[in-house]
């Protein structure tokens, strides 16, 4: 996915990014990622890949490509 990253300055060490997808047959329709994308980011944002953003995002009659 080329979203790990180092958190090392929040404890973490490498781990992913957050992010989410709603993924159809193998394809990404919608693309949920977190802002601030980047090694030691100064804070751990969620919200955007939240499971209930991404619910409240889902519209199955007009699928968008990632």
């Amino acid at each position: 996915m080329g979203m790990l990253i180092a958190k090392d300055n929040l404890g973490f060490g490498m781990r992913s990014w957050r992010y989410g997808a709603v993924i159809n047959d193998g394809v990404v329709e919608k693309w949920f990622e977190e802002e601030g994308y980047s090694d030691n980011c100064g804070d751990d944002p969620y919200g955007v890949s939240s499971p209930q953003n991404i619910l409240a995002n889902i519209d199955e009659k007009e699928p968008v490509a990632a």
